[in-house]
Parts: C-alpha cells; structure tokens; sequence
C-alpha cells in the first residue's frame, strides 16, 4: 500500500512540474511595447503589431477550442464588435494553430472579426500564453488593449472569459489616457 501511495505523489508531483514547465511566462506588462507578431488570417493577409500603429487594438489569444467557456468568449467577442469598432479600435483574435484550422474553425463560428494563425506558437510565447505539451500547444485565453502609440494599455488574463469582454469594450470607451 505504501509504494502506491508513493507512486501517485511521484505522479503527481511531475505532472505538476510539467504543467508549470508548459507554461511560457507572463504577459507583457502595461506601459510596455506590444510584442510583435507577424502572423496570416483567414484569407492569407498578414497582420502585424506595426501594423496597428494609429488604432487602438484588442488582441485576444484563445484555444480556439468547442468548450462551453470558450464558445462563449467568442459569441461576446461576436457581439461586442460594434461596439469595439464604435470606438475606432480593432479586434484581433489569435490561435495557435494552422491557417486551414483556423478557417474551418472562423467559418463554423461564423466569426466576423480576423482570426490569426499562430502555427509555431511564437507569438503566443511572447505574449506570456502558450502552453506547449511537445506535440500540443494553446494559447490561454488572453485579453490585452494596445494603445494607438503600441504600447499595453490593459492585460485580463488568468480565467478570461465572457464577462470579461464587457471590461474590454469599456476600456475602450473610455477615452486613452
């Protein structure tokens, strides 16, 4: 009974250290420079953090999964866009995966705001979000406002979800600082 009992601590103890390992480190702190990324949409058009220059702009990184949480998180994001654009800002969506996924998955949501393919994970590493299992990664879900300058006006991250885009959109309705 005893070597069971050690068995699932030793268990334990190393799925524990390997979930800390996964993890790729914080998110990038307010006041700082966006971290730059250059990744394609949908329809193969790329975007970048250069490119935001001038515009507020809303980067949600997500796991691009079919869970209830985070169906949820995209019908908010969905239903908050007009009042995102109201404000002059954009939405970028990030998810860690192939171009082909990320279509497949933007069209069976029927989302109308860009969805960019993080394919090598580099991007969501260096916004402090990706999970890497070896053959598996995600992106956490992630909520970070850049400033017109692209520099990070506001970070939500650690359990984000629906109720969370509502802070989002008021963050924009209010007028940068």
């Amino acid at each position: 009974m005893e070597f069971v009992l050690i068995g699932v601590l030793v268990f334990s103890a190393l799925l524990v250290g390997g979930l800390v390992l996964a993890q790729s480190g914080e998110p990038p702190a307010r006041g700082r420079e966006a971290p730059a990324f250059d990744l394609p949409d949908t329809q193969g058009r790329r975007h970048t953090m250069a490119l935001c220059r001038g515009r507020r702009t809303v980067v949600f990184f997500f796991p691009m999964d079919d869970t209830p949480e985070c169906l949820a998180f995209v019908a908010a994001c969905k239903d908050a866009l007009p009042r995102i654009e109201a404000t002059g800002a954009r939405l970028l969506a990030v998810a860690v995966a192939s171009p082909q996924a990320v279509k497949a998955y933007r069209e069976a949501q029927a989302i109308p705001f860009p969805v960019l393919a993080d394919e090598s994970g580099r991007a969501a590493k260096a916004w402090g979000t990706l999970t890497n299992f070896g053959l598996y990664k995600f992106a956490k879900k992630l909520a970070v406002v850049v400033d017109a300058g692209g520099r990070v006006e506001r970070v939500w991250r650690d359990g984000v979800g629906a109720s969370h885009v509502e802070e989002v959109v008021a963050t924009l309705e209010t007028p940068a600082a």
